[in-house]
């Protein structure tokens, strides 16, 4: 889409959801708009798909998810400009009046809270992830082709720039939680470095067990860690929102901070921060643990499952055990061929719906989603534009995403950084291991991309009449 058409673009969404009135959260991901809003039932999402550059539009739980595509972020900024909103934007909860009965939360709901909790604090994140990965795949490229020396002080430099992108993952959490549970930033951040202190970490490394009033600290380590940050700073922003209710105002600029300080440091290291770590490493334990339990077969399975992940919007929830399996182990080796094997998938649904189709737009469109999947890394045009709407495509990139996953798990194929999207480009993500790790890569994708556009071509679809 052209840059002169953002502008008309971002009036007709903003329209549609109720003007800037309407909106409690608002932020975006790789390919998403991603608003909260306060009143949603009169959201017509078939109006928002009509709108031109919308690819889709669906609720994930509470959360609105407008999908554009790779030019999300300049739609988002046009948004932001054009309406004077801030980047994330946060309206105090009690300013919005209800009317009627209160929702009960049913476990649905809850679940769906969890995760635009999970998507919130980490997605914004992901430039970080991909700067810092592909630094260290530098590093080895320049390293295995004898351009530098693996003892020399270029290699140390680039890794520690690389490692930062994942050692202070609690600071850099911290944040983005503050703006997503509208808590003071500057305090999250505080909060965030407190598990991180050199004297900390010193005393963990050495075994030295630290107590505070004369309570004591558990000694784990958070460089790393994702979870931790999210629960204090969700309890911070309760807290703090009271303390502001409290106290009068002539002692909120000072009493505020300092209160918040004092009660959630010592919680945080007492409760929240080992409460996190222990579900962040449980969740990492069980996928790795399911992984060892299906052998091959656990990559066809996510491979698999990973479009519909995508519909639901379930895939974010992948994204603190990707990271965290990354800063521990140097490398994943569950979802991140997975998450490959599926969007080739679907370009590969797309291509052959592209290239079957009578009608002059299919194949057009057909075509270039493949285009856009492959150079790009971005699905949702194939995905939704192509293959859910015409079924069958789908279901054959669902078994061709099983092949290839299962092929890539008997080679045991590893991810050595975070790729961020899953274009040709980010290929070499998979340089590693043995030398023949992104080979194997190639194979398993390759693999389950042809089974998909066989297995398209012969299921044949619903082909739109040339007009």
């Amino acid at each position: 889409m052209a840059k002169k058409n953002y502008d008309k673009m971002a009036d007709q969404i903003m329209e549609q959801i109720g003007g800037k009135e309407n909106i409690q959260f608002f932020t975006h991901c790789i390919t998403r708009l991603r608003f909260q809003l306060k009143e949603k039932e009169h959201i017509d999402l078939d109006e928002i798909k009509k709108i031109a550059g919308v690819v889709g539009c669906q609720w994930s739980g509470d959360q609105l998810q407008v999908i554009i595509g790779q030019t999300v972020g300049d739609v988002y900024d046009t948004i932001c400009k054009r309406f004077h909103l801030e980047e994330v934007i946060g309206t105090k909860k009690e300013e919005i009046k209800e009317t009627g009965e209160k929702k009960k939360k049913t476990v649905k709901d809850i679940f769906s809270a969890v995760l635009d909790a999970i998507s919130g604090c980490v997605i914004p994140l992901v430039p970080m992830f991909v700067g810092g990965g592909m630094i260290k795949v530098l590093s080895m490229v320049l390293t295995m082709t004898g351009v530098i020396s693996g003892e020399g002080t270029t290699h140390y430099v680039l890794e520690f720039i690389g490692d930062a992108a994942f050692y202070f993952l609690p600071i850099a959490v911290a944040a983005m939680a503050a703006k997503k549970f509208e808590a003071n930033m500057a305090l999250a951040i505080l909060l965030g470095g407190v598990l991180l202190h050199p004297n900390f970490i010193s005393a963990v490394s050495e075994g030295t067990q630290l107590s505070l009033f004369r309570i004591p600290i558990t000694g784990a380590s958070y460089a790393n860690q994702v979870l931790p940050s999210i629960l204090i700073i969700w309890i911070l922003s309760i807290l703090e929102k009271n303390l502001k209710k409290i106290l009068p105002s002539y002692l909120r600029a000072m009493g505020v901070p300092f209160l918040c300080t004092l009660i959630m440091a010592p919680v945080s290291l007492w409760i929240l921060g080992p409460l996190g770590y222990i579900v962040g490493n449980y969740i990492v334990t069980g996928l790795v643990t399911f992984g060892n339990a299906t052998g091959f077969l656990g990559v066809g399975i996510i491979a698999a499952l990973y479009p519909l992940m995508v519909l639901t919007g379930m895939h974010s929830i992948l994204m603190p055990y990707i990271i965290q399996s990354f800063a521990t182990y140097g490398f994943e080796a569950i979802i991140g061929l997975g998450i490959f094997i599926s969007n080739f998938g679907q370009g590969a649904a797309s291509l052959a719906v592209g290239l079957k189709s009578k009608n002059p737009d299919t194949k057009a469109t057909g075509i270039s989603c493949f285009t856009t999947v492959i150079l790009a890394g971005v699905t949702e045009p194939a995905l939704y534009g192509v293959n859910l709407p015409k079924r069958s495509p789908l279901v054959a990139s669902i078994i061709g995403n099983f092949v290839g996953g299962c092929i890539g798990g008997l080679f045991a194929v590893k991810t050595y950084a975070f790729p961020g999207g899953s274009s040709v480009f980010a290929m070499p993500c998979f340089i590693g291991g043995d030398g023949y790790n992104l080979i194997y890569a190639c194979i398993s994708i390759a693999a389950g991309m042809v089974v998909t556009f066989v297995l398209t071509w012969i299921l044949g679809f619903k082909d739109d009449k040339a007009v």
